[in-house]
């Protein structure tokens, strides 16, 4: 009887065990709870307005396949070591200093000019410079001479490669035909590239006067 007894209540506890845990399993879980949204004003970005950038003054190329300076250094990497045309201006042209009597200067530079896209232009990044189109100073004075006293150009000179060009006229517009490089055999170099003359035209000098004698004036 007592046996019986004690099992009974052995039932009874262990029922009343998955009674609570039975419950416990049903309750629904309490979630945190959920914060309030917040509305966070609206922010604007103060920037500065976008600046008016003026178009370039001049075409990378004209109509005609010649370049300008400034079209032939925005396509340097394309035209370095290749014969190109550019038309522009004659805006500086060199000129060596006299020797002082009594003293021993070095030799000049060989002659060379600047191309630009604009007559009153200064700033070499927007001029180019041209070489190779005469030796010497004084080989242009003497080509000079002969031209205004009739005396036909050695042509033998000439054939060789000799070029002498003495006309250049400063303020001028050039067709000028080159190789494009950033140095040249007459010693020059620049980075932003150079024209190793090869032939060149005025497009707007006046024509040469003959004077009675058959000479030029």
């Amino acid at each position: 009887m007592r046996a019986t007894t004690w099992l009974n209540l052995v039932f009874v506890a262990l029922a009343a065990v998955l009674t609570v845990l039975a419950l416990a399993a049903c309750e629904t879980p309490q979630t945190a709870p959920v914060a309030a949204e917040q509305n966070l004003p609206e922010i604007r970005p103060n920037l500065p307005p976008i600046p008016d950038v003026p178009p370039p003054r001049h075409k990378i190329q004209y109509d005609d396949g010649t370049w300008s300076v400034y079209g032939l250094r925005k396509r340097a990497e394309q035209n370095i070591g290749e014969e190109v045309r550019v038309k522009a201006y004659v805006a500086k042209i060199y000129e060596p200093q006299p020797c002082p009597e009594g003293q021993t200067c070095p030799p000049p530079p060989m002659p060379h000019l600047w191309l630009g896209d604009d007559l009153d232009e200064t700033k070499e990044r927007s001029l180019l410079r041209v070489v190779g189109y005469a030796t010497s100073q004084a080989d242009m004075d003497k080509a000079r001479e002969d031209f205004e006293k009739g005396v036909a150009p050695d042509l033998e000179r000439e054939a060789a490669g000799l070029k002498v060009v003495w006309d250049w006229q400063q303020g001028k517009q050039y067709i000028v035909k080159g190789l494009f490089e950033r140095a040249s055999g007459s010693g020059f170099s620049y980075s932003g590239g150079l024209l190793d003359y090869l032939d060149h035209q005025c497009l707007d000098c006046p024509p040469p006067e003959e004077d009675e004698q058959g000479g030029r004036r």
